[in-house]
């Protein structure tokens, strides 16, 4: 069996492909993936059914877009996992970055900043977001607290937090009291 592939077939793969890359990046979203993964085997099953019931010069442009679009969800799966791996490989350094510049600037002042914007541009040349999308990222959520100590006679202890959209309804926060990642759903 050969497999032949015409320059418009590949044309449609790539604009298809183009168009889920860039909504898997700006949604973020592994349930789109999923989506995929359900669809592909529902376009594989209507493009080998379509010859059985229908049978007309519209059933072969038919499969010839079912079968692009059944190619470019695969490819764009496929892609996909490298891609969302640099995101949270990337938004870790980028809120690694921040953690260490907000406790560097309580070590200078006495006090955490009150937002990150206080930190631009001697500590940090502009306040990173998240690569979590294409067109936009989306922003670090920082927030300072204070907690009432158990002794009446202490001082409340200014604390921090960041958070970030981490994708499938998770928020992935950091609290400077524990310094640990926290992932909530």
């Amino acid at each position: 069996m050969k497999l032949s592939i015409s320059r418009a077939a590949l044309q449609r793969i790539g604009i298809i492909l183009a168009v889920m890359l860039c909504l898997h990046t700006e949604v973020s979203e592994p349930i789109l993936m999923m989506l995929q993964l359900f669809s592909i085997p529902f376009l594989l099953f209507v493009y080998f059914m379509i010859p059985v019931f229908w049978v007309s010069h519209l059933s072969v442009m038919t499969r010839s877009i079912i079968r692009s679009v059944a190619v470019a969800a695969l490819l764009s799966f496929l892609i996909m996992i490298p891609i969302w791996s640099w995101q949270d490989h990337l938004t870790h350094r980028r809120a690694d970055t921040i953690i260490q510049q907000v406790n560097i600037y309580q070590k200078k002042h006495g006090r955490y900043p009150g937002a990150l914007e206080q930190l631009v541009p001697r500590q940090l040349k502009k306040v990173p977001s998240t690569p979590m999308g294409l067109l936009k990222g989306r922003p670090f959520v920082y927030t300072t607290y204070y907690l009432q100590p158990d002794s009446t006679d202490a001082l409340a202890v200014q604390n921090y937090s960041l958070r970030y959209y981490a994708g499938i309804m998770v928020e992935a926060s950091y609290d400077s009291r524990s310094r640990e990642w926290h992932y909530d759903d």
